[in-house]
This record gives structure tokens, sequence and C-alpha cells, in this order.
């Protein structure tokens, strides 16, 4: 992995790549940076999500509670990481963990796949043993 930039303070470093949230004393984790827009809620003291999925009406948990389905935007969420997890009957869970920011709403854009039934291609059931 190639470092996109590094800057060194007295007292702080700060490590970034490109397409990544920046790492420094203050954080716990680089993250992928996501979508945000301004909050229009005069509160900065949190934050929110927007969540979307394809399809549609999936069961979205914050942290393993269920807070309804897809399309949905969430408010008043306390600044710090959470984990998403959307499910749909026939279709994978997606997962995710995303982290809120005061005063910024979160876009969560998930396609999830359906479920395929596939065969064992190692299933040896039915080969026979032969000698020759």
């Amino acid at each position: 992995m190639k470092y996109a930039w590094i800057i060194a303070a007295a007292v702080l470093l700060v490590v970034g790549f490109i397409g990544y949230n920046a790492l420094s004393s203050n954080s716990p984790m680089f993250s992928p940076i996501a979508n945000t827009t301004n909050s229009t809620n005069s509160s900065t003291q949190t934050g929110g999500l927007k969540i979307a999925s394809i399809p549609t009406s999936a069961s979205i948990y914050l942290d393993g509670v269920n807070k309804g389905t897809t399309p949905k935007t969430l408010n008043g969420l306390t600044p710090r990481f959470y984990r998403i997890k959307l499910t749909k009957s026939g279709y994978n869970s997606y997962i995710v963990d995303v982290r809120v920011i005061a005063g910024r709403t979160i876009s969560i854009n998930a396609t999830l796949m359906p479920v395929t039934n596939s065969t064992n291609p190692t299933n040896n059931s039915n080969r026979t043993n032969s000698t020759g």
C-alpha cells in the first residue's frame, strides 16, 4: 500500500491514504471516505445516516437493533462508529462499519446480491473406485 501523504507536527502525526479518511492520534482507524452532506439540524452534536438499498425494503440493523426498512434517514446519532446490517429474504446480508460525524449525514447506498443455490463441485458421492 502506498502512502498518499504524511504530515508530522510537534505532537500530532497524521497519515492518509487516497480515498480514506486521515488517521491521527484522535482517530482509531482508517475509514473509507463516504458521501457526506451538511445536516440541516441546528445541533452539531449529532449526525445522521441516509440508508438506501437495491432492492428497497431491506431491514436496517444499527448495532444489532432493528431501525426499520430502506430507504430511511436516521438522525440524532452520537458521533462514533456504527455497524450497519441490511437484510432481506432471498438476498445476502450487507454489512458495513460507518463513522457518524457531528453535523453531517452519511449516505449509504447498498446493492444486495441474491442468494444463489449452487451444487458442491467437490461432492464425491457419485464417484466410483476403479482399478485398472
